[in-house]
């Protein structure tokens, strides 16, 4: 189970529990693991093969 799969189940569990604002919290933590993610993979995508 990937990071993004734990936060997802988070959020899933937060509104089976009528909790709105977790799951508001928890989805912002969800984007900004998926923005970092695509941040580190422009960082790599810039560098040369040898360097990863």
């Amino acid at each position: 189970m990937n990071a993004g799969t734990v936060h997802a189940e988070a959020v899933v569990d937060a509104l089976d529990r009528g909790d709105t604002g977790l799951a508001v919290e928890m989805v912002r933590v969800l984007v900004a693991h998926i923005r970092a993610g695509r941040t580190r993979w422009h960082e790599l995508d810039g560098q040369p093969q040898g360097a990863r």
